[in-house]
């Protein structure tokens, strides 16, 4: 049984899959298997992975019909026979001291490995750090500030233990188009009791200009909506299991900034609503939306646009009125 599986989705890749294969291959760290989830591609990319197969005993090349990333990723966790699995983008590419720098060797048995990241933008490269190894000790700070910094947003530069993730079923929720990779990380953070976070940054993160980030791009309103559901409840569970005041606060601020961008979807003249059903959406938004936490200072914008609400929501024709002109306004 190998150390780690490394599982690779990959759709249409065949321009980047080759150097992502290599830098696999290149590891220091010896004691993996590779999994490669062609999901449907049109392109040369399931030869190109077929080749590298024939190869290298460590790689196995699995195809299926084009289901999505989720579907790949999942269909490689059922695959996998290592005692940990780690993803990895298919336009991305490691380090060769990648593997060997979660220091295992040194910190055994810890039920979740993070390190950080290369941020590569054409010649510009920025590094992401997460920490050092013990300078958080409890799982209580690690949940603080590891979700503060945004950690639990992708499952890239990391390791999960395989016997917790298919004990407990933690799967990427197939039904769902962005959020997914957080969604799967705080459900398997329900699970742990131990962790280990080290300072180095092997993981080389391509950065696409044409990818819209979920705190930008207008989403449709049932959709982020049922993100917004899922993910609370899962940040529910975890602040049962840390019973954090600190935690609750940042919650809500979390779930504030994502409602935002539903009032985004209801307002933008993408969405072809009526006028009324604009008015009873709006609605449903302000009786979600808990003012008592305030919310950071991190988009003045954003604060402005929330200050708004909280004179105005108890008045949602006057809120719906600023709110359009405003949105007509960007």
């Amino acid at each position: 049984m190998p150390k780690i599986s490394v599982i690779i989705p990959a759709y249409n890749a065949k321009n980047y899959i080759s150097r992502c294969i290599s830098s696999i291959l290149g590891q220091s760290f010896k004691d993996f298997e590779l999994i490669l989830i062609d999901d449907g591609s049109t392109d040369s990319t399931l030869e190109i992975c077929k080749k590298f197969a024939a190869e290298d005993s460590r790689i196995r090349v699995e195809n299926q019909m084009n289901l999505g990333v989720s579907a790949a990723r999942n269909k490689g966790i059922s695959l996998s026979r290592g005692q940990y699995v780690s993803f990895v983008d298919a336009d991305d590419y490691l380090e060769c001291t990648f593997l060997e720098n979660f220091k295992m060797d040194v910190f055994q048995d810890r039920d979740f490995y993070i390190q950080g990241m290369r941020f590569v933008d054409g010649e510009n490269v920025s590094r992401s750090p997460v920490g050092d190894i013990g300078e958080i000790e409890s799982l209580k700070s690690f949940i603080l500030v590891a979700d503060k910094k945004h950690l639990f947003e992708g499952p890239c530069a990391k390791l999960f233990k395989t016997e917790l993730v298919k004990a407990n079923k933690v799967f990427f929720d197939q039904s769902l188009s962005f959020g997914e990779d957080n969604l799967f990380i705080l459900n398997y953070l329900k699970y742990i009791e131990s962790f280990c976070i080290t300072p180095f940054t092997d993981y080389n993160y391509i950065l696409h200009h044409n990818q819209a980030s979920l705190s930008t791009k207008v989403h449709d309103f049932d959709k982020i909506l049922k993100y917004i559901q899922l993910t609370h409840a899962e940040r529910m569970s975890i602040q049962k299991r840390i019973s954090s005041d600190e935690y609750l606060v940042f919650l809500n601020k979390v779930n504030n900034r994502r409602l935002f961008t539903s009032i985004l979807g209801v307002f933008s003249n993408i969405r072809k609503l009526s006028a009324k059903d604009k008015l009873l959406r709006f609605r449903e938004l302000l009786d979600l939306i808990d003012f008592k936490f305030g919310i950071d200072s991190e988009s003045s914008k954003l604060v402005y646009l929330f200050r708004i609400l909280a004179v105005t929501m108890r008045f949602p024709r006057l809120s719906y009125f600023v709110l359009s002109n405003l949105i007509k306004l960007r």
